[in-house]
């Protein structure tokens, strides 16, 4: 059986160094970008640390809940999913450029939804599709980023 306490430090320790990687990139001035292309260079990074920090303290809750004395029973980890969820998504980088974000995206989001165990296949696929056409939306209508095209679609 896994330790708590492991869980609770690993938590604080990943939030904590998210927190000192976000807060330099606020040096920059509270630039807002109103206008796309008119991104500021640390978006991307903000987003993924802001992503990291609520995993870690996601992590961090999980192994307060599971201290001894709590009254619900600690899940099992399973590190077979946790790999091949791990795996889905390294493929999907590897195969971003050549097929593209809107192909690969929401097979992605599907197949580690399915890996992690959630079985409602309809839900599933309406996940998948909103979760990658509002960061499509977010990151190419309006921060003006430019996402891998599949290679049909290049000229």
């Amino acid at each position: 059986m896994d330790n708590p306490r492991y869980d609770i430090a690993l938590g604080a320790v990943f939030a904590l160094i998210g927190i000192g990687l976000l807060v330099p990139s606020y040096q920059e001035g509270a630039r807002v970008f109103l206008l796309p292309g008119d991104i500021s260079p640390y978006f991307v990074p903000k987003v993924f640390l802001y992503s990291w920090i609520a995993v870690s303290l996601a992590i961090l809750v999980k192994g307060i809940r599971d201290l001894p004395g709590n009254t619900h029973a600690p899940a099992a980890h399973r590190w077979g999913k946790i790999i091949a969820v791990f795996v889905a998504c390294v493929c999907a980088t590897a195969l971003m450029k050549p097929l593209g974000y809107m192909v690969v995206a929401p097979v992605a989001v599907y197949l580690s939804v399915w890996m992690l165990g959630y079985r409602n296949h309809l839900l599933n696929v309406i996940v998948s599709l909103v979760v990658s056409l509002s960061l499509y939306l977010l990151l190419v209508q309006l921060a003006g980023l430019s996402l891998p095209q599949p290679f049909w679609t290049l000229k």
